[in-house]
């Protein structure tokens, strides 16, 4: 009786630790690696599939494009993605026209290339509870155009008439929409 519970727990803490495991890498895929690839690849390697390549799906990136494979799962150095973004291969130059991926970007795709073999979260995979709460607080790049994500700027006040009452700048702002109001 003991044994059975012995196998029992050990095969519980067993899943629950794969469960934890898949967990951590659905995290780190989608907070370290999806931004890279979605902020620098796929405006080429999407839809428009430049040099027959998408990076949207590990599908994709294991059939690659006309160079071959972009990704040989654990072996990063093999992976002619690497091989783009590091720029070492003058011809091999990614993100095309963009400013070189920054050196810790670069290790979170080794990374991911290496340790974890490219894993690729599919949304079958996903419980449908983490699935619909991911969603919900995904930002899609046409989302990011909202003016709360834009950067603050400072504006230049207004030009008013009456300067005597327009003694600070949001005065001058406040008198530029009445006097548009004609109030």
């Amino acid at each position: 009786m003991a044994t059975a519970r012995t196998v029992i727990l050990c095969i519980a803490a067993s899943v629950l630790g794969r469960a934890q495991q898949a967990s951590e890498k659905i995290e780190f895929f989608e907070a370290r690696i999806r931004p890279v690839l979605a902020n620098s690849c796929y405006a080429c390697h999407a839809d428009s599939k430049l040099g027959g390549l998408r990076v949207d799906s590990r599908v994709a990136l294991l059939a690659g494009g006309k160079s071959g494979p972009a990704i040989v799962p654990g072996r990063p150095e093999e992976s002619l993605l690497i091989k783009a973004v590091t720029q070492v291969d003058p011809k091999l130059k990614m993100p095309m026209g963009g400013v070189k991926l920054k050196d810790n970007e670069i290790a979170d795709l080794r990374y991911w290339i290496q340790a974890m073999a490219a894993f690729w979260p599919t949304e079958d995979a996903k419980p449908a509870a983490v699935a619909a709460e991911e969603s919900k607080f995904a930002i899609r790049p046409e989302q990011r155009k909202f003016w709360s994500f834009q950067p603050v700027r400072k504006p230049s006040p207004p030009i008013v008439k009456d300067t005597q009452w327009a003694k600070t700048p949001i005065d001058r702002f406040l008198l530029s929409k009445l006097d548009a109001k004609s109030l």
